[in-house]
């Protein structure tokens, strides 16, 4: 099929919470997670994320399908 493929993988951290309002954002809730991420780009215009992070309230996987910008 002739396709081209380029595969990353790429650890991360992150900080971060939800807050209701501008007021509601205090220090104590903001949480860290960190993990790794891998991401498939098919050439021309598809690519595909897959991220797995784990923080102090266990681990969370978030997956992409998309065109790249």
């Amino acid at each position: 099929m002739n396709i081209e493929a380029d595969l990353e993988v790429a650890p991360f951290v992150d900080l971060g919470t939800v807050f209701p309002n501008l007021r509601g954002i205090q220090r104590q809730y903001v949480r860290a997670v960190g993990g790794l991420g891998l991401r498939a780009a098919f050439k021309p215009n598809v690519v595909g994320d897959l991220e797995v992070g784990v923080g102090n309230e266990g681990p969370a996987i978030f997956v992409d399908l998309n065109y790249p910008f």
